[in-house]
C-alpha cells in the first residue's frame, strides 16, 4: 500500500498536517520538515538537542559491539530477549508499524523478517542521526518497500493521530524525561484497539534490597526506572506487566480503548436499591441522625426499596410545590 505522505505526518510542535512537497514536507502555517543523507525524514526539534544526544552519537560506532553484554552477565541470549518483546505484538503483516527508538536495527532486523508480503508501512525512528544512519545501512539488505526512517523525538511524534496498528520500543523507555508527555503521545497516534508493547530497564521492586539488585545498580541507575502505571491514559486497557532477566527487565504493553467504559446499571437488591449511578448522581444534602433513623424506621413499613420509597416522596413534594407557584 505504501505510504499516503498527506495523510500520515504532523508537524511535531503543532501537530498540524504535514503535506508533501516533493521529498519534503510543509506545513501550511510555512514549516517545512526535509529528506536528508541516507533517505531518513528529519523532524528533529532543534531546540531540545540534549545530553543524550551527544551520547549516542558518541557510542553509536561501538553500540553493536558491546550492546549483548547486558544479556550475557544475566545468562541470558539477547536475540531470545528481543524475539520475545516482538513476539507481543502478535501478527505484524499488513499493520501500520512504529518503533520508537531503533537505534542500530538490533530489534529492527528481526521485525522485517516478518514483514515479506505485508502491504503495511513500517515506521523506525530514532532519536539519534548516526544511531539511525547504522540502521538504514543495515537494512539495506532487505527488499521490504514500506519502510520509512524518521528523525524525531519519542515525546514529539510527527504522525496524525489515530494512525498506528502496533508501537514497540526496546530498551529506550529510561531515556524519556517527560514520561506522562510520552504516553500522550503514544495515545495520541494509537488507533482504537491499537498496541503498544515496549521492553525497559527496572528492577521489581521485591528484590530491590538484594546485593543482586544493589550490584546492578551500582553500575547503573537506568534500572531504578518505575512501571509506568501512572503516565497511562484513561483509555489505555488490556494492561500486561511481566519481569524478564533475573527480574531487572520488564515487558509492559496495553492497548487503546475502542469504545468508553459502560456500566450495566442495574436495579441493585436489597433494602438500599437504586443503581450505582442512581447512587452516585442521586446524592443530596446530608440528613441529620435523627432524621435517617427515623426514615429507616418508616422505611420497614413499606415493601419497596429506601431508594424508591425516599425519591417517590422527593418526587411527589417538589412537583407539589412547582405546580402550586406556577
Amino acid at each position: 500500500m505504501g505510504i499516503n505522505k498527506n495523510n500520515f505526518f504532523s508537524c511535531p510542535i503543532s501537530k498540524e498536517p504535514l503535506f508533501a512537497k516533493g521529498d519534503n514536507f510543509t506545513s501550511e502555517s510555512g514549516t517545512d520538515y526535509f529528506k536528508k543523507g541516507l533517505g531518513f525524514y528529519d523532524f528533529k526539534i532543534k531546540s531540545h538537542i540534549s545530553s543524550s544526544d551527544e551520547y549516542y552519537k558518541n557510542i553509536s560506532s561501538t553500540y553493536d559491539t558491546y550492546n549483548d553484554l547486558t544479556f550475557k552477565i544475566q545468562g541470558q541470549d539477547e536475540k531470545k530477549i528481543r524475539k520475545f518483546g516482538i513476539s507481543k505484538l502478535g501478527k505484524l503483516k499488513n499493520k501500520e508499524l512504529l518503533e520508537i527508538g531503533c537505534g542500530t536495527g538490533r530489534d529492527s532486523e528481526l521485525i522485517i523478517e516478518k514483514l515479506k508480503n505485508s502491504e503495511g508501512n513500517y515506521f523506525l525512528l530514532d532519536s539519534s542521526k548516526e544511531m539511525l544512519e547504522i540502521c538504514i545501512n543495515k537494512l539495506k539488505e532487505f527488499k521490504f518497500k514500506n519502510k520509512h526512517f524518521v528523525l524525531a523525538e519519542a515525546t514529539n511524534l510527527p504522525f496524525q493521530d489515530n494512525k498506528f496498528d502496533l508501537i514497540y520500543q526496546f530498551t529506550v523507555y529510561p531515556s524519556i524525561l517527560n514520561k506522562e508527555m510520552f504516553f500522550n503521545e503514544i495515545n495520541r497516534i494509537l488507533k482504537p484497539g491499537g498496541k503498544f508493547v515496549m521492553i525497559s530497564e527496572g528492577i521489581s521492586e521485591n528484590i530491590k534490597d538484594t546485593t543482586f539488585a544493589k550490584i546492578i545498580l551500582n553500575n547503573s541507575q537506568l534500572y531504578n526506572e518505575e512501571l509506568p502505571i501512572k503516565y497511562l491514559p484513561k483509555e489505555a486497557t488490556n494492561i500486561k506487566i511481566e519481569y524478564l532477566l533475573n527480574e531487572i527487565f520488564f515487558y509492559f504493553s496495553f492497548k487503546k480503548r475502542k469504545i468508553e467504559r459502560a456500566l450495566n446499571d442495574i436495579i441493585i437488591p436489597g433494602k438500599r436499591g437504586g443503581t450505582l449511578k442512581t447512587r452516585y448522581y442521586g446524592k443530596t444534602e446530608g440528613l441529620t441522625l435523627e432524621t435517617k433513623k427515623l426514615a429507616l424506621e418508616a422505611q420497614k413499613y413499606h415493601n419497596i426499596s429506601m431508594h424508591d420509597w425516599l425519591d417517590n416522596i422527593i418526587k411527589k413534594q417538589s412537583l407539589k410545590v412547582i405546580n402550586e407557584k406556577k
